[in-house]
């Protein structure tokens, strides 16, 4: 069946993305805006983010917490997202919501709803979208889009109805939480109308390591540098806790590079992936080496008998330290006595110099220590998803197709994932402005 109704935008979605850029359309001087959304709720992977708290934005933000497919290797040029970015800022975005009446509260940088809970920024979206006259179809299952012969219009396709539209916003989310209704479909749309998909994977997300280190060390907890070296040399790292859990490792380091060792992962199969552990990111090498020649002799003095691996415990988790000399060939249960057998002084001083090859091992053990990766979480847990319409296709001011007039992206469905902090629903707020602002813009010159 076919609405006969023209209208002045269609916006695929009624995710964060969605609801937004209709809002930011009609705010813009657009008139007819209908969003379509193929589930019977809106917003349902916002409800989600940060926990249930909605991590709106970040107050220290930085364009290095961004990834796209180029800047993998070695290609730093982010000219695209300064665009975007300096067009629709942070603070820019904060008084958008602040005009719709919500109250954001900081915590460590991170900006949150008041409240703390992403039910609200939801209810002020759709409050507002109701306000200005933003029809929302539910249940309305896009199949196809495509151009109205001999015009630069569009006919949206869903299992019910054909709809026409003068502009069309893509902003029907990425292959996360594909329960959401978040399964992918827009990257079979844009396909089809010419652009270039960067295979989506997962990212902000853990890694699955082998049965045996799984055994030995979930439960545990650690501050650590996670580093991993991709096949192009390129090194990317980050600093936090790390978690060792019921199938591998996770924990905020881990997640912020996960979606550049999935992609590098993905794109060399044969190989083995192994990430690199610091866990005292914050010491000097020399430093650590004069610490622990501090603890031997002042172990040796008062318990020589102890096990190597009693002097650590107070460094990290028993089993965590156990492990790690293993790794550099320490035997964990040697006496402390034996381990120091080659010199009768043995002062901190005596140990540094007579020692300093056993040391150098010691703190390579704990400042690189190696994780072999055997997998990772699938787009069932992701939080966002890594790769999608490649950026070379979309105009940055305005997120308008190079390749199809009227048609406009926004969301987690472009190339451009963000780190843990609010910087993936930045992305959604500023893209999203800027496709509905260029869409009303479009109409008003056209008309």
């Amino acid at each position: 069946m076919i609405d006969d109704e023209m209208y002045d935008l269609i916006v695929i979605g009624a995710g964060a993305s969605g609801l937004f850029s209709a809002i930011s359309a009609k705010n813009n001087g657009a008139e007819k805006v209908l969003i379509l959304e193929k589930t019977d709720k809106a917003g349902q992977k916002l409800l989600l983010t940060g926990d249930g708290r909605c991590n709106l934005s970040n107050q220290e933000f930085d364009l290095s917490s961004y990834n796209f497919y180029a800047q993998i290797y070695h290609k730093e040029n982010t000219a695209f997202l300064d665009t975007a970015f300096h067009s629709f800022d942070p603070d820019k975005t904060l008084a958008f919501f602040n005009d719709m009446g919500l109250m954001v509260s900081y915590r460590n940088g991170y900006i949150y709803p008041t409240s703390y809970q992403s039910r609200t920024v939801l209810q002020v979206l759709l409050r507002e979208a109701e306000s200005l006259g933003i029809v929302i179809e539910y249940n309305s299952n896009v199949r196809n889009i495509e151009h109205i012969e001999d015009s630069t219009d569009y006919l949206v396709i869903t299992q019910r109805f054909k709809y026409k539209s003068h502009c069309v916003i893509l902003a029907s989310g990425g292959s996360s939480f594909p329960k959401t209704g978040s399964s992918g479909d827009g990257y079979y749309y844009a396909k089809k109308l010419g652009h270039t998909i960067i295979k989506p994977l997962p990212a902000l997300t853990g890694f699955i390591l082998e049965d045996a280190i799984v055994e030995r060390l979930s439960g545990i907890r650690m501050m650590a540098k996670v580093s991993y070296r991709n096949h192009s040399q390129k090194v990317f790292f980050n600093t936090g806790e790390i978690q060792f859990n019921k199938y591998g490792i996770s924990g905020i380091p881990v997640m912020n590079i996960s979606g550049n060792i999935i992609r590098d992962m993905d794109e060399n199969k044969e190989q083995t992936a192994v990430c690199q552990l610091n866990f005292f990111p914050y010491w000097d090498e020399d430093i650590l080496s004069r610490q622990i020649a501090l603890n031997m002799a002042d172990f040796i003095e008062k318990r020589p008998f102890c096990l190597l691996e009693e002097l650590f415990y107070g460094y990290c988790n028993e089993k965590l330290v156990e492990l790690i000399l293993q790794s550099k060939d320490f035997d964990p249960k040697m006496r402390l006595c034996d381990f120091l057998n080659r010199r009768e002084d043995k002062t901190k001083e005596s140990i540094l110099q007579h020692y300093s090859n056993e040391l150098e091992r010691l703190c390579d053990a704990f400042l690189r220590f190696d994780l072999k990766l055997i997998g990772y979480q699938d787009f069932k847990t992701c939080q966002v998803t890594s790769g999608g319409i490649c950026l070379d296709e979309i105009e940055p001011e305005t997120m308008e197709s190079k390749l199809n007039d009227g048609l406009y992206f926004a969301g987690e469905i472009v190339d451009v994932d963000g780190a843990c902090g609010g910087y993936n629903l930045q992305w959604a707020w500023t893209s999203s402005y800027l496709a509905g602002r260029a869409a009303a813009i479009k109409l008003r010159h056209s008309n």
